[in-house]
């Protein structure tokens, strides 16, 4: 009996309706915006397609004089390290299903959990934070936020990458009581995880020490980066051995500047300038490092070139981070206008009134992290999604406030008849 309590206590009847909301909510998007005939799961899915078949993890191919990177038995792709590897390995076990109908609505249920897991995660974080209201509300906010919402079928990291930064958010916030190796050890497995998913988060995990300094644990910090580092490495043997030199995380680099720093736009696969130079990459296993090289030097010409459009695009690729991205395939425009801006407003009133850089340094940082490497590259819809859920603790806490002074305001209202 004392168990039963205990659990129905940690698992309060409010959150039960959030998430049985969530579920609602996905089941809709799912019956409204699924193709369970597709077996089509964006660049990931092309990549699981050809190590289920024997080929390793490649990606690009030359076919009748052009550039693809569809799936066929018979081309022989060159090795790849665009794609983080983590969603890969998370697909392949679905492709290994030879019913497409079937895998695909195995995939998606188990997508459905995570995010469920995730946002019952957001309302015990937020709880811990601020108050259960609190937590109430960023939970509610990650239960019917449209993006997040759209994620379940979204053939992305997303949820995934949900799941792994709020565990590692719950680690964090938990430094100043008792950071044990066991801590540490979590600590650097969910970092290893989330860079596995999302190459980038690399940047965060240098910033740890820091991060864990105004509590004292600059060694855990450190160990936590060095424990993370060896457990990417075989991921950067894996690549020594695919490309013949060394290629530390992934060759993306060029090709996302580029996408954030060209002529055509923000976006922007390329012209046709571009297309015809890749095509004269000599046909080797280094295809896509000088893939990478060429898109690279493409993105510094413009920006040498074109300085002032550059500095305009950075303001407009901020904007697409924080509020309404032009990219993403949501396909409910004016829900998803609506709820950015909810969310962005209620946002900057929560943090703003909530202030506390040794209590919050983890978010701020990974915000600040977002911000950045949107500014520099661009960021995909998925990005956005991905950073947002970083922010619906400071939402839940702006609403908070917001409720908080217009209740005072009412209750003075009600006084002041009384008062005369």
């Amino acid at each position: 009996m004392t168990e039963m309590l205990r659990v129905k206590n940690a698992f309060p009847l409010s959150l039960r309706r959030v998430l049985l909301l969530g579920l609602c909510l996905r089941i809709v998007v799912i019956i409204l915006f699924s193709h369970f005939e597709s077996n089509f799961y964006w660049e990931y899915g092309e990549i699981a397609k050809n190590a289920v078949a024997g080929k390793g993890l490649s990606f690009y191919v030359l076919q009748n004089d052009s550039l693809d990177y569809h799936f066929s038995i018979n081309a022989k792709p060159f090795p790849t390290a665009l794609m983080s590897p983590g969603y890969v390995f998370f697909l392949i076990p679905f492709l290994s299903i030879d019913n497409v109908v079937a895998a695909n609505i195995l995939l998606i249920l188990v997508q459905v959990i995570v995010s469920l897991v995730a946002i019952a995660l957001v309302f015990h974080f937020s709880s811990r934070l601020f108050s259960p209201r609190v937590g109430l509300l960023s939970a509610l906010a990650a239960a019917i936020l449209p993006d997040f919402a759209y994620a379940v079928i979204s053939f992305s990291p997303t949820v995934l990458f949900h799941l792994g930064l709020i565990v590692l958010f719950i680690l964090l916030a938990n430094r100043r009581d008792n950071f044990s190796a066991a801590d540490t050890a979590l600590l650097s497995f969910f970092c290893a995880l989330l860079t596995y998913l999302r190459f980038e988060f690399i940047v965060y995990v240098f910033a740890l020490p820091l991060l864990l300094r105004p509590s004292g644990k600059i060694k855990e910090g450190i160990l936590a980066v060095i424990v993370t580092i060896c457990m990417l490495l075989p991921w950067s043997i894996r690549n020594y051995s695919a490309f013949g030199e060394i290629v530390p995380l992934g060759t993306g680099e060029g090709l996302n500047l580029y996408r954030g720093n060209n002529a055509g736009g923000i976006g922007n696969w390329g012209d046709e300038t571009t297309n015809y130079e890749l095509l004269q990459i000599p046909k080797n296993r280094r295809f896509e490092i000088a893939f990478d090289s060429l898109f690279r030097e493409r993105s510094w010409q413009f920006i040498r070139s074109h300085p002032y459009e550059d500095v305009k695009n950075i303001s407009a690729k901020t904007f697409q981070l924080w509020l309404f991205s032009s990219l993403r395939p949501t396909p409910y425009d004016a829900l998803y206008i609506v709820a950015s801006l909810f969310v962005f407003i209620f946002f900057l009133i929560g943090i703003v009134k909530t202030w506390n850089w040794q209590k919050f340094n983890y978010l701020y940082v990974f915000l600040f992290y977002s911000t950045i490497l949107a500014m520099v590259f661009f960021a995909l819809p998925r990005h956005q999604t991905m950073m947002r859920i970083a922010m619906l603790p400071f939402f839940g806490a702006g609403v908070e406030v917001v409720w908080k002074a217009f209740n005072g305001s009412t209750r003075r209202m009600r006084d002041e008849p009384h008062r005369s």
